[in-house]
């Protein structure tokens, strides 16, 4: 890699002591040589995948010093790609962000930033990002591609009513979107199912018959184990009542233990259904993560 840098180095001031002679109006075009040959050194650092290499050679150059902004975008969405792929998501889409309107690169950059956003739950500059693309109207894939990103970043917000308003406007057909749309309705579905599991009713359910509540919050393996030690004690310390006397050792020493499993058996059941939530949820959402990203690649690839 030094080599190869040297060599474009070399390059670079090569260009530019050739073009320091000239007057003060060719300043702009030293400087956009210097940038050109950085950044095809970046191109060949992408292509091998030396993505932190790219972004230590971004970050020793001052865009502000200069001239030409399709340089800039384009050292602008390289970085930012080297971030994204290095997953320093919000650096990426800061960079990305900062590609202009009027840039090739425009589309994509956007597009990635957007989902940069939504990955790092910050779903409202996600939706902010999205707000802000443009492209030919003639471009039907870039627009179905659009209103999926929408519809997936409201389905993480839990806004189904927006997200049901977003898939009625969608192409089912379409190649882009057609599998990711089945999915995120059974996301969706997926969803609805979890928010439905109560931790109160889980608790009464193991009230009444030990382990149900873990059975109903989904982890039916663990019902099992619950549910044991709270009869095993429970009809030790009925046998210990019926043959020995309520103040008995035995029986307070086996009621006691009842009671221990048996409130236990509770209390895990209600934080049984919390988890279970918990677990559900990030699943899901990782899920449409995915389902958000393919169609990205796809139309960009």
């Amino acid at each position: 890699m030094t080599i190869t840098r040297l060599v474009f180095v070399i390059a670079s001031l090569a260009i530019s002591n050739l073009l320091l002679g000239q007057s003060k109006v060719d300043t702009c075009k030293v400087k956009n040589q210097f940038l050109k040959q950085e950044i095809k050194f970046i191109e060949h650092l992408i292509e091998n995948e030396e993505f932190e290499n790219v972004v230590e050679v971004s970050s020793d150059l001052d865009l502000s010093t200069f001239c030409k902004i399709e340089l800039i975008d384009s050292l602008n969405f390289y970085s930012g790609w080297a971030d994204y792929r290095l997953k320093n998501l919000e650096n990426a889409s800061y960079k990305l962000n900062a590609v202009t309107q009027n840039s090739s690169l425009f589309l994509k950059s956007k597009f990635y930033a957007a989902y940069c956003e939504t990955y790092n739950d910050s779903h409202d500059l996600a939706e902010s990002t999205l707000n802000k693309i443009y492209f030919n109207p003639n471009l039907n894939n870039a627009r179905e591609l659009l209103q999926f990103q929408y519809a997936g970043n409201y389905l993480l917000k839990r806004e189904y009513d927006k997200f049901d308003s977003i898939l009625v406007q969608l192409d089912s057909s379409n190649f882009l979107i057609s599998k990711g749309l089945l999915n995120l309705r059974t996301h969706k579905n997926d969803l609805i199912k979890v928010k439905s599991k109560s931790p109160a009713l889980a608790g009464v359910l193991s009230a009444v018959i030990p382990g149900s509540g873990k059975f109903y919050a989904g982890f039916k393996g663990q019902a099992l184990g619950a549910a044991l030690p709270c009869f095993l004690f429970g009809a030790v310390a009925a046998e210990q009542y019926i043959k020995s006397s309520p103040d008995s050792f035995q029986f307070i020493t086996f009621a006691s233990i009842f009671g221990l499993f048996y409130v236990g058996n509770i209390w895990g059941s209600v934080i049984s259904v919390r988890t279970y939530k918990d677990d559900s949820y990030k699943k899901i959402d990782n899920s449409i993560l995915v389902d958000l990203h393919i169609p990205i690649r796809k139309f960009f690839d």
